[in-house]
């Protein structure tokens, strides 16, 4: 009986610290969303092409390419 009274215990537990972590994640404010520099390349119609400008110290040199389908 201990075990399934400790089990419980401990779920109650758990739903708490999700709990007030859920409230913590409400209370924070907004993440910046496109603040990356970048410069057009290329515009045709709707298309755009942009190259993004680094703001970080590593540099990846890897591209990428983002196609709609």
């Amino acid at each position: 009986m201990s075990s399934t009274a400790e089990r419980v215990q401990t779920e109650i537990e758990r739903a708490i610290q999700r709990s007030i972590k859920g409230l913590d994640y409400f209370g924070s404010p907004a993440p910046a969303v496109g603040p990356t520099p970048k410069d057009v390349i290329l515009e045709r119609g709707t298309l755009h092409l942009y190259h993004y400008v680094p703001v970080a110290d590593e540099i990846y040199r890897v591209p990428n390419l983002i196609a709609m389908a």
